[in-house]
């Protein structure tokens, strides 16, 4: 496991235990990190990954793949529909029933969205894309990650810290900092390069 991902795993479970001392004799002893880990750190068995279908997606994709490919753990996907969204649309059919279709515009979202996602993962995850699990959400964004979390029994949170589109501008910012608040298993946040659309 790359050393970052280990510090900031072990930030996530253990704040008060990482320090920049400890952890510059951790680069320079992995071995002793790797005790560290071994007697510190609980078993991931389910990893969930929020997905906005930005290009921010795939690191954050990859680092979910990073840790599970060290735990042997499943990877599940969530992308949400947002309830503002849900919300427009309702208003918009009850002037113009006959141009929009609530049942039809969830519908057509949750298979565009489903086929984004699986265009990710046959493009840059084709080998560990067999150990994933896409789940298409809808509602307030932060409620559904944290009931799918415990619905799914998840082990551990990761979300990029930067996003696009209407999933973005809900989750990265009040409703991540709901995420971080509430959520009673580890989250870590993915920093990331200059944004740009992932098309599906």
């Amino acid at each position: 496991m790359p050393m970052i991902c280990r510090k900031k795993i072990l930030t996530a479970w253990y704040p008060s235990f990482v320090t920049q001392e400890n952890f510059y004799f951790w680069q320079t002893r992995p071995e002793t990190l790797e005790k560290h880990l071994e007697g510190f750190m609980k078993k991931i068995n389910k990893i969930m990954v929020c997905v906005d279908l930005s290009d921010y997606s795939i690191p954050t994709i990859a680092y979910a793949v990073a840790i599970a490919g060290n735990t042997n753990a499943e990877i599940h996907l969530i992308n949400i529909i947002n309830q503002r969204d849900i919300n427009a649309v309702k208003m918009v059919t009850s002037y113009y029933p006959d141009r929009l279709d609530l049942q039809g515009y969830v519908k057509e979202s949750t298979e565009e969205r489903r086929k984004a996602i699986k265009k990710i993962l046959k493009e840059n995850f084709f080998e560990q894309k067999s150990n994933m699990v896409i789940h298409i959400g809808m509602g307030v964004p932060f409620e559904e990650i944290l009931s799918t979390a415990k619905e799914q029994e998840m082990d551990l949170i990761i979300m990029g810290n930067k996003g696009k589109g209407n999933f973005a501008r809900t989750l990265f910012g009040s409703q991540a900092e709901k995420v971080f608040r509430h959520s009673p298993i580890p989250v870590l946040s993915v920093r990331q390069g200059p944004h740009k659309r992932v098309d599906g």
